[in-house]
């Protein structure tokens, strides 16, 4: 029995036609499953997205900040930004007299991820001092989200010492030790990460705010992947919790740099008169998993 080779031309025909059949049942499926949660459970398209509070300066290093007089539904809890840039109530520049005014700055922790402006730390603070000891207290959110020591210090530099603070708190994670260079600058914030990351980070926002099926499933998703194992946080970061991975040259200089950022806003806050205090925070997602 003699054996006939499949003609290569028919061969490649019929595989691009069975490619483009499967695609089409895929993008066919999607379409439905987004049309069914828009008509059956429509999802807050704004619910992830931040954009309207917080912003990334186009201009080198590309400092993150809160947008001044801005408010939001973020994460289905109202956030209020003031005229200074502090998450909460307005605030005025100046001290009150006999006021002693305790400012904060850190990233998201401290900002109050997913709590209301009231429920934040620093506000609970606040309200701790003012019932439990004398004298008038006032504890100034300056936190924004994603932020970073560079961010922190630009902050200070700019808008924090003119609110004449009593004390400084500066709320710090293990995602915070990076490697900063002396403008503040991080690898996270240059050229090259940002070509790396673009395309995954704006195709997810891009979901996040015009998909409903991916908002419905994206934290169940993403909480399950994290669980399962499947993806590993710290690979996934990039230059973030380099401070739990192996000893390397990165990591060596990300405390170098740490280290040197820290210096700054302590040398700084001590020109002007300010103690300083370091909130650490571990994270839990951080932590090695127990077994």
């Amino acid at each position: 029995m003699s054996y006939e080779s499949p003609n290569p031309v028919l061969w490649k025909t019929g595989s691009l036609k069975r490619l483009l059949l499967a695609s089409l049942s895929i993008c066919l499926t999607l379409l439905g499953l987004e049309l069914s949660v828009r008509m059956l459970a429509p999802q807050d398209l704004k619910y992830w997205d931040s954009s309207d509070f917080r912003r990334i300066l186009s201009t080198t290093p590309h400092f993150v900040e809160n947008i001044p007089n801005a408010t939001s539904n973020f994460l289905g809890v109202p956030v209020s930004i003031n005229d200074l840039g502090l998450r909460g109530k307005a605030t005025s520049l100046a001290k009150p007299p006999r006021t002693f005014r305790v400012l904060v700055v850190g990233d998201s922790i401290t900002f109050g991820y997913g709590v209301k402006d009231t429920e934040a730390y620093p506000p609970v603070l606040e309200q701790l001092l003012n019932r439990d000891c004398r004298g008038r207290y006032e504890v100034l959110n300056g936190a924004a989200l994603g932020g970073g020591l560079g961010d922190y210090y630009h902050f200070l530099t700019t808008k924090g010492h003119l609110l004449q603070p009593d004390l400084l708190i500066v709320g710090i994670a293990l995602n915070d030790i990076l490697p900063y260079t002396e403008s503040g600058e991080t690898g996270e914030q240059s050229a090259e990460f940002r070509m790396k990351a673009s395309w995954i980070r704006r195709l997810n926002h891009f979901l996040l705010t015009h998909s409903h099926m991916y908002v419905a499933s994206y934290s169940r998703l993403k909480s399950w992947l994290y669980a399962s194992r499947l993806l590993d946080m710290n690979q996934l970061q990039g230059w973030n919790l380099l401070a739990l991975k192996p000893p390397s040259p990165s990591q060596a200089m990300a405390w170098q740099g740490t280290y040197r950022m820290l210096a700054t806003i302590i040398d700084d806050s001590t020109a002007q008169h300010v103690p300083v205090v370091l909130l650490v925070f571990p994270l839990r997602m951080q932590m090695s998993p127990c077994r």
